[in-house]
């Protein structure tokens, strides 16, 4: 039992290791493609700062003066005080 678990746990280790050294080398492999590449916004074709638009934003139409933000919703009244106990003389 304990030279399985020997081996098991040998296993393991070498399983991380070599896990470990092929993603060093993926990261390092990337990080000369990429600084090879350069990429910028400009090569997507699209402008680096749209100017926002009011298309879809204003609607016209009149102005309403004196109208509430938010409706006006009344607060509930009280809840009735509990029954008193009658006293059976």
């Amino acid at each position: 039992m304990k030279e399985s678990r020997f081996v098991f746990t040998l296993a393991v280790i070498v399983l991380c290791v070599s896990l470990v050294s092929s993603e060093d080398q993926l990261n390092n492999s990337s990080r000369g493609e990429m600084a090879e590449m350069e990429l910028g916004l400009e090569d997507y074709n699209i402008p680096v700062d749209p100017t926002p638009t009011t298309k879809h934003s204003v609607r016209g139409g009149p102005i309403e003066h004196g109208s509430p933000l938010n409706p006006y919703i009344p607060k509930l009244p009280p809840p009735p005080p509990p029954p008193q106990p009658q006293d059976a003389h």
